[in-house]
């Protein structure tokens, strides 16, 4: 089989991930379209968690915080409550590495977790009816850009998501927009007037990925402090690009206000 690599070995034994195709007709170009590859960075290597046969976490992957060699803290592993099973136990193998790669390209840690959540379920072997591959689903004209020569090693294709989904952030300034060129292109008209495009698949993944997003905050915050939701949507208005409106926060009954 090809696109060999330490990482997809990994993957491939410990979650039963194969390459597996939307459309059968898409096989023989990707696989004709891409060189095998068997490097992985070691240091990225080295931080893979591995989960126990019965399930069960380690106990480092759930304590605390992580700072990682690029100087960045991100919070430790906190299972979600919407993702499948399954998604959520490679989520689990692949936290550490996720949060290495996000702070090495200045992304929020949560947002590369809820972006890969999305595009494939971190599952390093999906491949789309559309012909993107890997964990971060990547189109074989990107990878070339990108110098992605093995779509299906699950490290690589991370750092190679990430850093595409940077240079969006860096050219259009907001993550929603970011977001929608990460999956329609960045060439679309609407995004240079700063809206989002009007095709239903890509409205639906950029409200999706952000909601999650905000999910994974509030998990990092259950401990700490009750969100406070009226600051949040007030954020999200501004970043929308829409007309900003009053949102007026009520804390209880008193004489002044009694409604």
């Amino acid at each position: 089989m090809c696109y060999q690599s330490a990482a997809r070995e990994v993957a491939r034994l410990q979650f039963n991930d194969p390459i597996e195709f939307e459309d059968d007709r898409l096989a023989l170009e990707v696989r004709a379209d891409f060189a095998r590859s068997g490097q992985v960075a070691p240091a990225l290597l080295e931080q893979f968690q591995f989960l126990a046969a019965g399930g069960a976490l380690t106990s480092g992957l759930a304590s605390g915080s992580i700072t990682n060699s690029y100087g960045c803290e991100a919070n430790g592993y906190r299972p979600t409550w919407w993702l499948p099973r399954t998604a959520e136990m490679r989520r689990a193998s692949y936290h550490r590495i996720v949060a290495t790669v996000a702070c090495q390209h200045g992304l929020s840690p949560r947002l590369l977790d809820a972006v890969i959540a999305q595009e494939s379920g971190f599952a390093s072997g999906r491949v789309s009816k559309a012909g993107a591959m890997g964990m971060m689903q990547i189109m074989p004209g990107t990878a070339r850009y990108l110098g992605l020569s093995n779509p299906f090693d699950p490290i690589a294709n991370i750092r190679a998501g990430a850093r595409y989904l940077r240079e969006q952030i860096d050219r259009f300034g907001r993550v929603d927009l970011a977001l929608a060129a990460y999956n329609a292109g960045p060439d679309r008209r609407s995004l240079r007037y700063g809206r989002i495009p009007a095709i239903p698949e890509t409205q639906h993944y950029v409200r999706t990925i952000l909601t999650n997003w905000g999910r994974l905050i509030e998990l990092d915050q259950a401990n700490v402090r009750e969100l406070d939701r009226g600051e949040l949507a007030m954020t999200a208005v501004r970043t929308s690009g829409y007309r900003e409106v009053e949102l007026i926060r009520y804390d209880g009954l008193n004489v002044s206000n009694p409604m």
